[in-house]
């Protein structure tokens, strides 16, 4: 019986049931963000923008993926905030998209300004994958 045994080998059953509770975590899963920006004539992106200088008002798509480490899609979902930023000034949020079936998230932003456009998105993290950021730019002239 249960009991007989406990008698047996009190010591063994007062240090187990007095142990603390055992903690385990498990590390998160790295991320990566691969991004591109295009230069967008209707709604069609006509060109890749990085490092590229265009008249304003233009419209970029900032493109983005959220990847694991090693370059695999991570399943979608995800929420990716978006920031710009013109030439040193401070950052704005933009606002948020959630990634697709193919852990893409896009978002349109139309320049009206000249200067250095700097875009910024960033993948907080969650439960199972660890946050990540990515920061594209070009320039933009009257």
């Amino acid at each position: 019986m249960p009991e007989d045994i406990l008698d047996r080998y009190p010591l063994l059953f007062e240090s187990y049931s007095k142990s603390p509770e055992m903690q385990v975590s498990a590390a998160l899963k790295e991320t990566k963000i691969i991004g591109v920006l295009w230069k967008v004539e209707d709604t069609t992106e006509v060109e890749r923008a990085e490092g590229k200088t265009y008249d304003v008002p233009t419209k970029i798509n900032v493109k983005v993926q959220l990847q694991t480490a090693v370059g695999g899609a991570v399943p979608a979902g995800k929420t990716i905030k978006f920031y710009h930023r013109l030439n040193t000034g401070t950052w704005e949020t933009l606002g948020t998209k959630t990634t697709d079936a193919q852990s893409l998230a896009v978002w349109t932003y139309t320049m009206t300004a000249a200067g250095t456009h700097t875009f910024y998105a960033e993948f907080a993290g969650d439960a199972e994958w660890a946050g990540c950021a990515k920061a594209l730019g070009l320039h933009a002239v009257r």
